[in-house]
């Protein structure tokens, strides 16, 4: 069984993208909260580090994040070029969302990223 969110930042989350797809602007279609950073690449459940994505691209992104390889199990959904898109409009919308500073204190800063770098 997978991790279990907090309700409360799930409910956050969903409400403050108007249960849409920051992906492919899908709505309403079995909306789920993505980390923006995968929790095995050290990503938190935060919600800077959290956004409302459809179950197609949840499914597509899995757990993506550059240097920690593409963990897709799933053939229908192995994309990994599609992966690092999604990832990209994610980055997008919590640029849109959150300062630089708040996204670097919570994401980068803990991962030796230098101030100023970009994810890709």
């Amino acid at each position: 069984m997978g991790r279990k969110l907090n309700t409360d930042i799930g409910m956050t989350v969903l409400t403050g993208a108007n249960w849409q797809c920051v992906a492919c602007g899908d709505r309403f279609g079995r909306c789920q909260v993505d980390h923006v950073r995968p929790v095995h690449a050290g990503g938190l459940d935060i919600p800077v580090n959290l956004v409302c994505l459809c179950y197609e691209c949840n499914q597509v992104k899995s757990c993506f994040w550059p240097g920690h390889g593409y963990h897709q199990t799933r053939l229908a959904y192995d994309d990994v070029f599609r992966a690092h898109l999604i990832l990209d409009a994610e980055i997008t919308w919590l640029r849109e969302h959150h300062s630089e500073a708040e996204i670097h204190e919570h994401i980068w800063r803990w991962y030796g990223m230098p101030d100023g770098a970009s994810w890709f």
